[in-house]
């Protein structure tokens, strides 16, 4: 529930910012020089920029480490589980150690020089923007690929199971993945690239909403039990043999059933004067 009130408080800064920094640059400093993207707005802006750093590398602290917590469980019980956790950290431990230089810096930054920013920070944040998409990107990978691989094995052993379904499911595999926080991601970089500043500020600015809708997608999965723990595959390997003394017993119970109504009927027909014969052994 921390982690939950945590991502909502995130959420609901991050608006409040946003809206209050398009009021005062478009409605309250529209008039200064420069226009709204000029020098004096930014500057009587500066402390909500800041706050919305804070924000923004809590969120990124938060959510890039439950998607490392979900690539370890969805591994455990396999080979490959410790080099994949391994790779995923040192992805996951620059990409936030980045972000919090970068805002580190862009703190105390002098209020004058913010028009010119130092080569060094620039540096900063496109290391730690790759970095977090790395990580994001082969995190979400490595999901969809150990996920794929179980539904492959389950399906080619045992036939497509209705009742796996809710593990092994395309659309699983996209939640469990944060494959909507990474199509997201690589939009914004492909925007960026473009230089068309429309789709850049669209993407830019509901980032975080973004990345939080699929924590949240992810959390709902764990607290309703449908999400993949590291009992999943074992319950899905003994799945098919779980079913068998069921079956069977049903349809133990409806032979006895079916005997019994044959006897009745053969019962039936001796009172009444019927030939009966008895069937045979």
């Amino acid at each position: 529930m921390a982690f939950l009130t945590v991502l909502l408080i995130c959420a609901t800064m991050d608006i409040v910012i946003s809206n209050r920094h398009v009021q005062m640059d478009y409605i309250i400093n529209h008039s200064l020089p420069g226009g709204p993207l000029g020098l004096p707005a930014t500057l009587r802006a500066i402390t909500i920029l800041r706050i919305d750093g804070v924000v923004n590398l809590v969120e990124d602290f938060l959510i890039l480490g439950v998607l490392l917590w979900r690539v370890w469980v969805v591994w455990t019980g396999t080979r490959f589980v410790i080099p994949i956790t391994v790779v995923s950290l040192f992805l996951y431990l620059p990409a936030i150690g980045l972000a919090t230089a970068y805002r580190a810096i862009m703190w105390e930054i002098e209020t004058s020089s913010l028009a010119a920013t130092p080569r060094a920070e620039s540096i900063i944040f496109v290391l730690a923007s790759v970095f977090s998409i790395s990580s994001l990107v082969f995190m979400t990978s490595s999901i969809i690929t150990r996920l794929a691989l179980v539904r492959r094995e389950h399906i080619k052993l045992m036939g497509r199971s209705d009742i796996a379904g809710q593990y092994l499911g395309i659309a699983t595999m996209l939640i469990e993945s944060y494959a909507l926080d990474t199509l997201w991601n690589i939009g914004t970089i492909i925007s960026y690239s473009l230089r068309y500043a429309p789709t850049v500020n669209l993407f830019i600015t509901c980032t975080i909403q973004v990345d939080i809708l699929a924590n949240y997608l992810v959390v709902y999965r764990v607290l309703s039990g449908r999400a993949w723990d590291r009992q999943t595959q074992h319950r899905l390997s003994t799945l098919k043999w779980d079913q068998g003394p069921g079956v069977a017993t049903i349809g133990t119970l409806n032979l006895r059933q079916s005997s019994t109504s044959e006897e009745e009927s053969s019962m039936e027909q001796y009172f009444r004067g019927d030939v009966y014969t008895a069937p045979a052994s």
